[in-house]
């Protein structure tokens, strides 16, 4: 029996999407990149379309399936990416994964701020105490974890791609009141991030989806 290609379905932007897409392109595994707009999302989430109502989902199998995560670890397999028959060594990335969802979830308050005065207050907060903390601590797993850029043994994991992905976000300046250079500090991680910027399929994505 032949298998169905996977549809993965986000918004146009690269968010907790873009892992998931940098996963099945360095595997090499064709998949329907379906980016919708915040109105079409509403209509479907309207219509039950989704099964936790929110973004991203896989369409793979007949099936509809949610949750970031979740859908990472299967891109990952799939990619060769994670590890399914090592245990331990899955554990130390799925601790990765969800250590830099953190990093997401400190971030996503400020970006539901309408206050300008409250929401700049928040994004000093992060960039001066709660970025640095979570830098710190990965910086030190990165360390334990391997001795070369990768967060966990000597190739690149989901983990580095879910790294990779959020902190581009946050040091491109796109963040008012996030300086670019808060990665500054952190050499294991700056290094970690070319690593996986320089691999050849990720070269070649970003490329191919640069905004005009």
């Amino acid at each position: 029996m032949t298998e169905s290609k996977p549809k993965l379905v986000y918004f146009d932007i690269k968010g907790r999407g873009e892992p998931i897409r940098l996963a099945f392109a360095v595997g090499g595994i064709p998949f329907d990149d379906e980016r919708i707009s915040g109105a079409d999302f509403a209509k479907a989430k309207g219509e039950g379309a989704y099964p936790f109502g929110q973004l991203p989902v896989l369409m793979v199998e007949g099936k509809t399936i949610s949750q970031s995560q979740a859908l990472l670890r299967y891109a990952g397999k799939k990619a060769g990416l994670y590890p399914k028959d090592d245990d331990l060594k899955a554990l130390l990335i799925d601790e990765i994964v969800g250590a830099v969802e953190d990093v997401i979830a400190a971030t996503v308050p400020s970006l539901k701020e309408a206050d300008e005065e409250k929401k700049m207050a928040m994004r000093k907060e992060l960039a001066e105490t709660t970025y640095p903390k979570w830098f710190g601590l990965l910086s030190k797993k990165m360390e334990e974890n391997g001795s070369g850029p990768y967060f966990v043994g000597d190739s690149l994991t989901i983990a580095d791609l879910q790294a990779y992905s959020t902190f581009t976000w946050l040091s491109s300046g796109i963040l008012d009141g996030v300086p670019p250079t808060i990665l500054d500090a952190f050499p294991r991680l700056q290094a970690g991030i070319k690593a996986v910027g320089s691999h050849e399929k990720i070269k070649a994505w970003n490329e191919a989806h640069q905004k005009k």
